[in-house]
C-alpha cells in the first residue's frame, strides 16, 4: 500500500510543484513584507534611510554568499566537477569569511565602517566577474575565498553603524529587521537563480549578482551622513566595561561560541546540500530541486517571528531557550530519518523545521551579545567573534557533509543533523550561570 501511494505522489509532484511555485512565490513575498512594514513601524523615520539600507546590502550580500552553492545543480555537470571537490571550494569560502570576521571585526571598530562595505562590495563583484571567466576549480577556490573574506566586514560595519547611529532600545530591533532581509535574501536565491539557470546558465547567476554588489557599492560610497561615534555617556561606558571584561574572563563567551559553531553547521551546511538531496533522493531536475529548497530559507523568515514570541510566552533564560530549541531540532531530524525514502514534500517541511529552530537558536544570543558591547566600542569586535564561529562551523559542515553523503550515502549525513544539536545541548548544560550581565541605565 505505501509503494502504491508513493508512486502515485511521484507521478503528480512535479505537475503540483510547478503549478504552485508562482503561489508560493507570492505568498511568500507578501510575508517578508508585511514583517518589514511591522518591524519598521518601531523605528523612527529618521533612522529608516539606514535600517533599510543595510537591509537591501545584507539582502544582496547573501545572494552573494549563496549563489554558488544554488548553482551546483546545474554548474557539477557543465564543468564535470565532483560534489567533494566543489564542496572544498564552498568549504575554503567559509573558512576565509570566518579568518576575516575576526579580522575585519577588529578593524571595523578602528576604521569607517562604510568604507569597509564599499570595499566589500567592490571585491564581491570582481570575484564574481572572475568565476564566470575563469571556471576552473583552482582558480574558482581561491576567488570564493577572496569573495568570502570580503563578505565578513558587512556584518561587523552593520553592527558598529546601528549601535552608532540609533538609540540603544531601537538596536536589537533595527538588526533584526536586517537579518530578516537577509534571510529574504536566502530564500530569494532559491526563487531567482532557477530562472537564471533557464534563462542564460550558472553564468548569468554570476553576472547577475557582480551588477547587483558594483551597485550597492557605489551607493554606500555616497552615504557619507552617518555617524560613526558612540552615544554613550562615559558613566555607563565604566558601568558596561566592567561588565563586559567580567563576561569574557569568566569564560561565558567560549561556552556561547562553541554553540555558535555548531549552529553554522546545521543553519548553513543543510541550505548549502539541500538542492543536491533532493535531486539525488528525489530523482529532480535542477529547478524542481531549487523551488522545493527555498521552503528552508521561508523557515529562517519564520524564526525571525516565532523566536520573539516564543520569549514572550514563555520567558526563559537564554540558556534554556537555546537547549529547547536545539532538542526540538534532533526531534525534528529523527523524524526526518525515520522518513528518509518517503514523501518529498514531508521531508522539506521536516528539515524547514529543523532549520527554524536552529536558526532561533542562533536568534538567541548573536544579535543581543554584540549589542551589549557598543557602549565601550566593541560591537563589532564580539559580533566578529560569534560569525566567525558561525561560519566555522558553515566550512566544517560543507565538506564534512559532503563526504558523508558520498562515503556513507544521505542516512549518514542526516544522521550527523542529529547529533550536532545534541552536542549543543551538551556544552551548555556543562556550566551554569552563563547569562551575560547588563549594565544599569544611568
Amino acid at each position: 500500500m505505501w509503494l502504491i501511494t508513493n508512486r502515485l505522489f511521484s507521478r503528480h509532484f512535479h505537475t503540483h510543484l510547478r503549478h504552485n511555485y508562482h503561489c508560493f512565490s507570492k505568498n511568500a513575498c507578501a510575508t517578508i513584507l508585511k514583517e518589514i512594514r511591522r518591524r519598521i513601524k518601531a523605528l523612527k523615520k529618521k533612522h529608516w534611510k539606514l535600517v533599510i539600507l543595510s537591509g537591501i546590502l545584507y539582502f544582496v550580500c547573501q545572494i552573494c554568499r549563496t549563489d554558488l552553492s544554488a548553482c551546483m545543480v546545474d554548474l557539477l555537470p557543465d564543468l564535470g566537477i565532483a560534489k567533494d571537490a566543489m564542496g572544498l571550494a564552498i568549504t575554503a569560502g567559509y573558512i576565509a569569511y570566518a579568518v576575516g570576521m575576526s579580522i575585519n571585526s577588529l578593524l571595523t571598530d578602528r576604521t569607517n565602517p562604510r568604507l569597509m562595505i564599499c570595499a566589500a562590495m567592490f571585491c564581491c563583484a570582481a570575484t564574481h566577474l572572475g568565476i564566470r571567466l575563469l571556471p576552473y576549480l583552482p582558480v574558482m577556490i581561491v576567488l570564493w575565498c577572496i569573495n568570502g573574506y570580503a563578505q565578513s566586514a558587512v556584518w561587523p560595519s552593520l553592527v558598529r553603524l546601528t549601535a552608532d547611529n540609533l538609540p540603544a532600545e531601537q538596536q536589537e530591533s533595527a538588526l533584526r529587521i536586517v537579518s530578516l532581509f537577509q534571510h529574504a535574501g536566502s530564500l530569494s536565491c532559491f526563487l531567482i537563480v532557477p530562472a537564471e539557470l533557464a534563462l542564460g546558465g550558472w553564468r548569468m547567476a554570476m553576472t547577475v549578482t557582480a551588477a547587483a554588489c558594483l551597485t550597492l557599492g557605489f551607493v554606500w560610497f555616497l552615504m557619507r551622513d552617518l555617524r560613526t561615534a558612540s552615544q554613550t555617556t562615559q558613566m555607563q561606558k565604566k558601568r558596561a566595561a566592567k561588565l563586559n571584561w567580567q563576561f569574557f574572563r569568566r569564560g561565558r563567551l567560549f561556552y556561547f561560541m562553541g554553540v555558535a559553531c555548531l549552529t553554522g553547521m546545521i543553519r548553513d551546511g543543510l541550505t548549502s546540500w539541500a538542492p543536491v538531496y533532493f535531486s539525488e533522493e528525489f530523482s529532480l531536475n535542477a529547478t524542481l530541486s531549487l523551488i522545493l529548497s527555498a521552503v528552508l530559507p521561508a523557515a529562517k523568515i519564520l524564526a525571525l517571528a516565532v523566536h520573539p514570541a516564543v520569549q514572550k510566552k514563555i520567558p526563559k533564560t537564554r540558556m534554556q531557550l537555546i537547549v529547547f530549541y536545539a532538542g526540538c531540532a534532533a526531534a525534528a531530524c529523527i523524524v526526518l530519518l525515520a522518513n528518509l525514502a518517503g514523501w518529498t514534500l514531508a521531508a522539506a517541511g521536516f528539515m524547514a523545521v529543523m532549520l527554524c529552530l536552529m536558526v532561533c537558536t542562533d536568534l538567541s544570543f548573536t544579535i543581543s551579545i554584540p549589542i551589549q558591547f557598543g557602549s565601550v566600542g566593541r560591537s563589532a569586535t564580539v559580533s566578529g567573534i560569534l560569525d566567525c564561529m558561525l561560519y566555522l562551523g558553515a566550512a566544517i559542515s560543507s565538506y564534512l557533509f559532503a563526504l558523508l553523503a558520498q562515503w556513507g550515502g544521505w542516512t549518514a549525513t542526516i544522521v550527523s543533523w542529529i547529533v550536532i544539536p545534541l552536542i549543543a545541548i551538551g556544552i551548555l548544560l556543562s556550566r551554569k550561570n552563563l547569562e551575560p550581565e547588563t549594565a544599569e541605565k544611568d
